[in-house]
């Protein structure tokens, strides 16, 4: 392997030499068919692609994809001198931190430390700290005073002592402290003892098989509360112990996410029976009232009244929002007058003091607020506008292109590589270059990037680029009709509104084909892959990987079609089925209301996942431009929510149903 790399490295130098100009179409081919040989291992296959891409502005990557690969081999941890030449000759590339912490992970991994010492710049990434501490204790060729030695002990005993787990490179300095005795019972009780506090059960169970049974009954303990908290709060031990009181204050705030009703009633029984401190009831108070008020039970507002709120805490949003949730319209306004005046002054409060107002009949009031929200553009402002049969204020303004600014900023050597890296579709990578490129531009450069980047189709890169330029309001550029053809041909098929599509997608990707969620969601509509392939299946579709997803068109076809499946479970209601599409279908039909029916921006805003309510709202909004921009008649934003109709054939008790204005 060492000498198929050598060799490589040998014909990258000189094909450097000798480059010739190349069509550029015929340079990202042949420069996609090098990479993906590259990354299959099919290393004499690039080879054979080299000599034509010398002088390609993406030539660094084929460097760096030969050393990732190597990497990924794992052979002597890649030549030490070959990273540090391409890092000392490419010193501006984004990939290059990247290529660095690979690389030293794999140095210290490998337990060379001398190398690692030599190229270890300082990161502060928690894998290398700890690599460089054990490379310090376990260097061969360390000569320390006492004095370092010391200080790298104390060191590494502070990583010991963290309640999280520690990356493996921790692990040689722990073997050492622990062959020189250095690790006595006393530290790892000490670590197991934060574990436990900090509930990371599994790093406290590994270290409590090194203590007693009595500290693995202990980890067994908190693990079954964690798991099913409504039984072990059913036989609560006898013991009042702090350590027992903490669990059952953990278990209560567990149960409350699921079942505040059933919490309330556990925390009762269990108040008068053990020694809770002050401490512990207002935490759990805390809970219940809160996980009382997402579920809409009948105690929530009186129970959050009884909580201290200082500030703009979730207290005080929810005490506002159960009232709005009850139709208590006089309690809604009193608590939005007592929030602090940078969030009542929101466009958010102030439109719900607005309706508070027009509810209890100060009409001029409300109309006055109505109209000065209604100047503007988003979620809050299109609903202020329909209160008073307002038109939606859509005035954009037009961009400034400055054609010989956009063409000098295109000769610069990492737009050039971000526009190339766009076009052969090495998406992340290109949003690496882009952002490197105009984080610091002045803002007349970087809104005519923003321009540039448009021109290209790369969409998310100007809608991002523009909006941190604080540029001009070009609704046309933030809101750009893209997958035009694969959009319109899915909507008509589904009966789907194409507006309705693009304020969704614009929401979850801002049209970025290669966006990939934290969850793991993927591509334009952001799929994840379980739904992906429920889809696929359903259209006859065979998914080859869940990558496929990333595709635009198949993305499109299948995110529309869950979509409209979604929208069907909820009557065709848009709003529902955007929140669904979101948080799925189960959430959003056990926040449905059961005694009546709620206007759908009281149901938006009372929603208990702040993530899906803000969702909902941006996609709201979007659609209303995408309406304006596909030109035809606009549906407004309240028509399009409808009314929340209650759960069908919900139970048809109080729990959940409206008492009187207190």
């Amino acid at each position: 392997m060492l000498i198929r790399f050598a060799s490589l490295l040998l014909v990258l130098a000189l094909a450097a030499l000798d480059a010739h100009a190349a069509d550029l179409a015929g340079q990202r081919a042949a420069f996609k068919k090098a990479y993906a040989a590259i990354e299959a291992g099919e290393l004499s296959t690039a080879a054979d692609q080299l000599d034509a891409l010398a002088d390609y502005p993406l030539y660094p990557y084929l460097r760096y994809a030969i050393l990732d690969h190597a990497l990924d081999e794992g052979f002597d941890a890649t030549p030490p001198q070959a990273v540090a030449d391409f890092l000392a000759e490419y010193p501006d590339l984004p990939i290059d931190a990247a290529l660095r912490y690979r690389w030293l992970r794999a140095l210290a991994q490998n337990h060379d430390w001398v190398a690692f010492l030599t190229y270890y710049d300082g990161d502060n990434a928690a894998a290398l700290v700890c690599a460089s501490v054990s490379a310090g204790l376990l260097d061969p060729n360390a000569d320390q005073t006492a004095a370092r030695r010391d200080e790298l002990v104390a060191h590494a005993k502070s990583l010991w002592l963290s309640a999280h787990d520690q990356p493996r490179e921790c692990n040689p300095a722990f073997a050492w402290l622990t062959a020189q005795g250095l690790l006595p019972e006393d530290l790892i009780r000490a670590r197991f003892e934060k574990a436990l506090d900090a509930h990371h059960f599994n790093l406290a169970s590994y270290l409590a098989d090194k203590l007693s049974p009595a500290d693995q009954q202990r980890v067994a303990r908190w693990q079954a509360m964690a798991a099913d908290p409504a039984s072990a709060l059913a036989a609560p031990p006898a013991a009042d112990t702090p350590e027992t009181r903490a669990r059952l204050v953990y278990g209560l705030g567990r149960l409350a996410r699921d079942n505040a009703a059933e919490a309330k009633l556990r925390w009762q029984a269990l108040a008068g029976q053990y020694r809770f401190n002050a401490r512990d009831r207002a935490t759990v108070a805390r809970d219940v009232a809160l996980w009382e008020a997402r579920q809409h039970l009948p105690d929530a507002y009186r129970d959050l009244a009884a909580l201290p709120a200082s500030g703009y805490g979730l207290v005080k949003q929810w005490r506002i929002r159960t009232a709005l949730w009850r139709g208590w319209w006089h309690t809604a306004l009193k608590d939005i007058y007592n929030l602090p005046s940078a969030y009542r002054h929101s466009d958010q409060w102030q439109y719900w003091r607005a309706r508070a107002l027009a509810e209890t009949h100060h009409e001029d009031e409300a109309t006055a607020i109505y109209r000065r929200l209604a100047r503007g553009d988003g979620y809050y402002s299109f609903l202020a506008a329909d209160r008073i049969g307002a038109s939606y204020a859509f005035s954009p303004r037009p961009s400034e292109p400055n054609a010989a600014r956009m063409q000098a900023l295109a000769k610069g050597p990492q737009l050039i590589r971000a526009h190339e890296l766009f076009a052969v579709g090495m998406l992340n990578f290109a949003d690496a270059e882009w952002n490197a490129a105009t984080g610091d531009m002045p803002v007349n450069d970087r809104c005519q990037a923003g321009l540039l980047a448009a021109s290209w189709q790369w969409h998310a890169a100007a809608i991002r680029t523009l909006a941190r330029g604080g540029c001009w309001d070009d609704l046309k550029l933030r809101y750009p009709t893209a997958y035009e053809d694969a959009v319109e041909t899915r909507a008509a098929k589904l009966g789907l509104d194409p507006a309705w599509v693009y304020g969704l997608m614009r929401s979850e990707s801002l049209f970025a084909a290669n966006a990939v969620s934290y969850a793991g969601a993927l591509g334009l509509m952001q799929l994840m892959p379980a739904t992906g392939r429920m889809m696929a299946n359903r259209l006859g579709i065979t998914l080859d990987g869940d990558r496929m997803l990333l595709d635009p068109v198949l993305n499109i076809k299948l995110g529309s079609a869950y979509l409209d499946h979604v929208g069907g479970q909820f009557g065709g209601n848009a709003c529902l089925a955007t929140a669904a599409y979101n948080a799925g279908p189960g959430n959003v039909n056990d926040w449905l209301p059961v005694a009546r029916p709620i206007e759908a921006d009281v149901w938006v805003e009372a929603i208990p996942f702040g993530q899906t309510r803000n969702y909902v709202r941006r996609v709201m909004a979007h659609t209303v431009v995408f309406d304006w921009r596909l030109g035809g008649s606009i549906t407004s934003i309240t028509d399009r929510m409808g009314m929340i109709q209650p759960l069908a054939n919900g139970p048809a008790t109080a729990s959940r149903t409206a008492a009187s204005d207190p």
